[in-house]
């Protein structure tokens, strides 16, 4: 039943990417993703505190190893949306991103059974259906910044996943600061504000609360069994970002959509229940 800690992280992520595409329409991708870091990290920070998981040296390396691909990660996506599509990118993104876990419990000697077989291919044909749309510019390379920021977002979880179950939410700590050193680094370089307006900070904030919520949950999940359910059910994100601008932003769901949604409810039911 791990797979409910995917569950519940893409359910965060989705609601991040929804905070976090607004912030980022007004005050730029770079101001937005470096105070969710900085909040997140903050976040977790007294979260782990709170609960008592335990630090350690080996736990810091792991937590700053991912949070290199969680860099990678959100540079390849953002430079795709900008040179491609969302529509492109983000399916692409979180497909490879689910895919690389498998095939390292597959390499372990851990493969899933048959049921997370089936549920996953359900469940992530039903992410493609609903988020796909080939009809942006470039699609070419905009496969080539999905696969990119896929592999780093697949890189970042397998190196959280390596920590122990006591270590709990502390992995993500260094996550967070690594990947905001590394936005602020890049901010700076190109002579960009490092932070929103006085006004515009509390949506990015916000964001950042629920992203690295949604991350230490996955975190969490990969710690206590195998890593496939939990990260197949954390790729589903992006169908919730479209639920919640259905809900709250008036976006029409298209008979396509209704369908890929559909499928990835049914797939996340099935890898629960495996």
């Amino acid at each position: 039943m791990n797979a409910l800690y995917g569950v519940l992280g893409s359910l965060l992520i989705g609601a991040s990417d929804f905070f976090g595409s607004r912030s980022s329409d007004r005050s730029g991708s770079l101001a937005t993703v470096t105070v969710a870091f900085w909040v997140g990290a903050s976040f977790l920070a007294v979260l782990a505190l709170a609960g008592r998981y335990e630090l350690s040296q080996e736990t810091i390396v792991l937590g700053a190893l991912s949070g290199v691909g969680i860099a990678l990660g959100l540079w390849s996506i953002y430079a795709g949306f900008s040179a491609s599509s969302v529509a492109v990118v983000a399916p692409v993104a979180a497909v490879v991103s689910a895919i690389g876990p498998v095939v390292a419990d597959v390499v372990r000697g851990d493969p899933p059974t048959t049921l997370a077989v089936i549920g996953s291919a359900i469940g992530l044909s039903g992410l493609v259906i609903a988020t796909w749309g080939p009809h942006g510019r470039h699609i070419v390379i905009g496969l080539v910044y999905g696969v990119v920021a896929g592999i780093g977002f697949a890189f970042a979880l397998l190196s959280v996943a390596e920590t122990d179950v006591e270590a709990g939410l502390w992995p993500v700590v260094p996550q967070r600061v690594v990947s905001g050193v590394i936005v602020s680094v890049v901010a700076l370089a190109l002579r960009r504000p490092l932070l929103p307006g006085r006004g515009d900070r509390l949506v990015p904030a916000v964001g950042g609360l629920f992203g690295s919520a949604g991350v230490g949950a996955i975190a969490i999940g990969t710690q206590r069994g195998s890593i496939t359910p939990v990260a197949v059910a954390g790729s589903f994100y992006p169908v919730v970002t479209i639920v919640l601008r259905w809900l709250f932003d008036g976006e029409a769901l298209t008979p396509r959509q209704m369908v890929g949604l559909t499928l990835a409810l049914a797939g996340i039911v099935a890898i629960t229940l495996a």
